[in-house]
């Protein structure tokens, strides 16, 4: 525990401490800002775990927390347990502190990113409805972020906007900018990995690639065709939120669009269909 809280303090975050799952859940409950992670360690049981998730989960401003599970007997059934109760970061056994901040790092990151896209949709004003059929062309995580939330708007679930928006950075970051899992692995744990995004988008190699999304309106569904410019990838691997994986700062992204969407991948993996039930008029 004291190596995961130096961790974090040495990236920069603030720590604060409870004493037990009751005073944890008030804590939360009480702290302004909102924290962007929590962590639940060692010597806390399972049936206690599950209870501040779902406090954390209930509270509104609070339902986008990254929790990171830190515990020394981490295996597969716990990890399965933590990924059904919404936990996708995992610390277990640890001993490279740069390891650690790389998995702090991008816990705070997918928060940070989630909640500023769940402003958006909600703020965004609702004109996707209105099209009936529609192709966009997009080369930055800023413009995915942008249809994402307009696309996020017209959607049931706001939370099938967070999944389409993971579809499209995966297109430009693995497709168009060719960063492999392990690349973006290693990026990430060097703290490296959004300088590198920037200068493959600056670089005259990726310069004209771009990911297009094409829109379809029929019968009460959008049916959303995400394909990028790259040469695929093994989408069956990433589907599920495999054991093996959990302990990387990254991979995450396709299984969270999967559990939210009705999805499916073109071979060679370069295209993937959605379809959308879209909120009535």
């Amino acid at each position: 525990r004291q190596m995961v809280e130096a961790a974090a303090e040495e990236a920069g975050y603030e720590i604060s401490r409870s004493r037990d799952v009751s005073d944890a859940m008030s804590m939360l409950d009480a702290l302004e800002p909102k924290p962007l992670a929590a962590f639940a360690c060692d010597g806390v049981p399972l049936k206690p775990l599950a209870r501040i998730m779902e406090v954390i989960r209930s509270f509104g401003e609070v339902e986008n927390v990254e929790l990171i599970l830190h515990h020394s007997e981490l295996d597969s059934e716990r990890i399965r347990w933590g990924v059904e109760g919404g936990v996708y970061f995992y610390l277990a056994r640890l001993t490279d502190p740069g390891l650690l901040r790389s998995i702090i790092r991008s816990a705070v990151r997918t928060s940070r990113a989630i909640r500023r896209l769940a402003k958006k949709i909600n703020d965004v004003e609702d004109t996707i409805r209105l099209l009936q059929d529609g192709r966009f062309l997009i080369r930055t995580p800023a413009e995915a972020e942008l249809l994402a939330a307009n696309l996020g708007s017209a959607c049931e679930d706001p939370q099938q906007g967070i999944g389409l928006h993971e579809l499209m950075m995966n297109g430009i970051e693995h497709g168009n900018l060719a960063i492999s899992y392990d690349e973006k692995k290693d990026l990430l744990r060097k703290g490296e990995f959004l300088a590198e995004v920037k200068r493959r988008l600056g670089s005259p190699e990726f310069a004209d690639k771009r990911v297009e999304v094409t829109l379809n309106r029929s019968k009460g569904l959008l049916e959303v065709v995400i394909a990028d410019q790259g040469a695929g990838f093994n989408h069956s691997r990433y589907l599920g939120f495999d054991p093996k994986r959990m302990l990387d700062p990254n991979g995450r992204g396709v299984a969270l669009a999967n559990a939210c969407l009705d999805m499916e991948f073109v071979e060679p993996g370069n295209k993937v269909r959605i379809k959308l039930p879209i909120v009535a008029q």
